[in-house]
């Protein structure tokens, strides 16, 4: 929490069983932040949220990770208007993304809520929306984005060739293509931290 310049966490296995939020960045003033390629777990039933953001203009941008939130806890809380959210897992028991400002930006991101509730929930103070088509139609949000089951198979929260976020992500320079230090294989990214060998 603070201004968080040039700030980079990835590569890391979270889970919090005790607490309101796998990661808090409230307030995040500054930026530019990159969280990337991480697994996060959720599994105290507090009401919490794998991503804790409120107050927090700082640009941030949130690149292939995984979240699988248990219990009562939401995925992203408040995202803001400088937040970037491209090729995430957002496997949540309630919202998704709870409370974004149309004004951030969210593309290839794999959403599953098992109750079948909005996985966009008070858009920009708004709306709620329950598929990613009603989202992607109303607010121009998620051209890649998909809906469903990731199918994890193991702890580690990885997926195989018959999950919808396999070859289903968009290319990212520096992040996923062919350049950087986690090329993609096949057609295209997986969605979330892992790529399928």
């Amino acid at each position: 929490e603070g201004d968080n310049v040039n700030l980079r966490i990835y590569g890391n296995d979270i889970t919090a069983n005790d607490g309101y939020s796998a990661l808090a960045m409230a307030p995040h003033l500054a930026g530019p932040a990159y969280v990337f390629r991480n697994v996060f777990r959720v599994t105290a039933g507090y009401g919490g949220y794998a991503f804790k953001l409120e107050s927090s203009p700082g640009f941030t941008f949130y690149i292939h990770n995984t979240i699988d939130s248990g219990q009562n806890n939401d995925g992203w809380e408040y995202p803001g208007p400088n937040q970037y959210l491209y090729n995430n897992i957002i496997k949540t028991a309630v919202n998704p993304l709870y409370s974004p400002d149309a004004a951030g930006k969210y593309n290839g991101n794999l959403y599953f809520r098992p109750d079948g509730g909005p996985i966009v929930r008070k858009w920009n103070g708004g709306p709620d929306y329950y598929t990613v088509t009603a989202f992607r139609s109303a607010t121009g949000q998620e051209q890649q984005g998909r809906q469903g089951n990731p199918a994890f198979i193991d702890a580690a929260k990885r997926i195989t060739s018959s999950s919808p976020a396999f070859d289903a992500g968009i290319v990212i320079p520096n992040f996923n293509d062919v350049s950087s230090a986690w090329p993609y294989n096949g057609v295209a990214p997986e969605i979330g931290a892992h790529e399928v060998p």
